[in-house]
């Protein structure tokens, strides 16, 4: 009788236990129910953040090796990966360079030793690109520009991530101190910059060779950028009217 007893005391313990916790979910899912959505987003762009800036580091660190530790020479570094495309699913063919040589790649698996190559479709604008010379949304290319009092006078090796969302744009200048208000319509002339003359140039001609020897520059209109090696501008390509992009310097010359 006492076991009996016992045994339907721990249900009943266990049923107002059940029961609060129960509660206690509800009353959080409630709390949570407006804001919820912009923390999450919040925390994803965090993530996104965290994952961008790990791989520009292993951009960084894999242009090093190439360059000073296996003696190739920055001219030769070739970034050719079928995992970049232009806004009509081709291959983004301004990222190659006329190495045949597979030492000279920096993406596997074009060389045993490149990293991965990585889209970031997570953080690109839903808006489709207008050109199919442009390249895809969230996709990488390379190319070099004049950054104002990074390096010397000459101009950086620079990799830009294309067609990124004005949200994620704004989040990321914000990380490197820089306020922010673009939008999928921000030009460079709103910022004190000129499109032609504040503009990447690109690596070279499709496989013809690269070529670091751009006289653009940026940061000379926008003082925010001036000594920033990453920034989010709207960046013009080619011809093209401007789309956001983010620029990092993998190498300062």
């Amino acid at each position: 009788m006492n076991n009996q007893n016992g045994s339907i005391f721990f249900y009943i313990l266990l049923g107002v236990a059940l029961f609060a916790a129960l509660s206690f979910a509800v009353v959080q899912s409630n709390r949570l129910g407006s804001g919820s959505t912009e923390n999450l987003t919040k925390d994803k762009m965090e993530l996104n953040y965290v994952e961008l800036t790990n791989f520009f580091e292993a951009l960084k660190l894999r242009v090093y090796q190439l360059e000073y530790l296996e003696g190739i020479k920055e001219t030769n570094i070739d970034f050719k990966t079928s995992k970049y495309l232009f806004a009509n699913n081709v291959e983004n063919c301004w990222n190659d360079n006329n190495a045949n040589t597979a030492n000279y790649h920096v993406f596997s698996p074009n060389s045993t030793n490149g990293i991965q190559p990585i889209n970031f479709d997570s953080i690109a604008s839903t808006l489709a690109q207008s050109s199919a010379g442009r390249p895809k949304n969230g996709h990488l290319q390379v190319g070099s520009i004049i950054v104002q009092n990074v390096g010397s006078p000459a101009p950086e090796m620079v990799i830009m991530i294309a067609g990124i969302s004005p949200t994620f744009c704004n989040f990321y200048n914000a990380k490197q101190g820089i306020t922010t208000d673009f939008t999928d319509t921000s030009t460079m002339e709103s910022i004190g910059e000129v499109t032609l003359a504040s503009r990447v140039s690109a690596l070279g001609g499709c496989g013809t060779g690269a070529l670091f020897n751009s006289t653009n520059s940026i940061g000379d209109g926008y003082s925010p950028f001036i000594s920033k090696k990453t920034f989010c501008a709207p960046m013009d390509y080619n011809t093209f009217s401007p789309t956001l992009r983010i620029l990092y310097v993998v190498k300062a010359r």
